[in-house]
């Protein structure tokens, strides 16, 4: 029979031999290997112009989107006059009339068309209007205009709350600047104005007398650059 001290140091021996094991294993350095070698690119090929974001070491933008016609006008403003990458600011009447040429109360008679400009859910929706009261510039009493909408449900969805999709049959305040792209302008915003047109009208009229000049959207920090006068 296996005496009882005789197991004991027999386990004594079994766990001193464990604990060096383990320690010599956790204090064995680490041989660090080389890094991987970055994947070759597919010999004979090369990236082309709609594929990159860099061309010719210029940051461009090639492919089509929903945000196309908004992206059009925007590229219009920063060409005119005193321009950067800002828009003009929107956040309040005021800084919507101080920007559109032309402000009216108008019906809309028909959609003249559709233009799906690329092959996401939104384009531009050009819309015959009837001016029913000028509230800036004098507009003629028929006009064409263009809008950045978003398809939905097979009708279209509004991009912001004051900016309604025009529908045929139905009254708004809208505010227009000039783009011949569209006939003859592209609607800046666009307000209700069936339920209570008098409403409507006196909205826009106190902001058409408190007019603020076109100036950046002071949430934007691009700079704004003055063109130098050609000579």
């Amino acid at each position: 029979m296996t005496s009882p001290l005789r197991v004991l140091s027999a386990l004594a021996c079994a766990t001193l031999t464990a604990i060096t094991v383990t320690t010599v294993s956790y204090a064995a350095p680490v041989t660090s290997r080389a890094a991987d070698s970055p994947a070759p690119c597919v010999s004979g090929e090369q990236e082309g112009r709609s594929e990159s974001s860099v061309d010719d070491g210029e940051i461009r933008f090639t492919e089509a989107t929903k945000y196309d016609a908004i992206r059009k006008h925007a590229h219009q403003v920063w060409q005119a006059g005193p321009h950067g990458l800002c828009l003009p600011a929107t956040d309040t009447d005021e800084d919507k009339a101080g920007y559109a040429h032309t402000i009216a109360l108008v019906s809309v008679d028909r959609t003249v068309e559709y233009r799906e400009e690329s092959a996401d859910a939104g384009g531009a929706l050009v819309s015959a209007v009837t001016i029913l009261q000028p509230l800036k510039g004098t507009p003629p009493k028929q006009m064409t205009v263009g809008q950045s909408v978003l398809q939905a449900g097979g009708g279209y969805a509004m991009t912001k709350p004051a900016y309604l999709p025009l529908e045929p049959g139905h009254r708004y305040v809208v505010g227009i600047v000039p783009d011949s792209d569209y006939g003859d302008g592209w609607v800046w915003f666009a307000t209700a104005a069936d339920s209570d047109p008098a409403a409507a009208t006196a909205r826009w009229t106190r902001a058409v007398a408190r007019q603020i000049a076109p100036h950046p959207d002071p949430a934007c920090t691009d700079l704004v650059v003055t063109p130098t006068p050609a000579r």
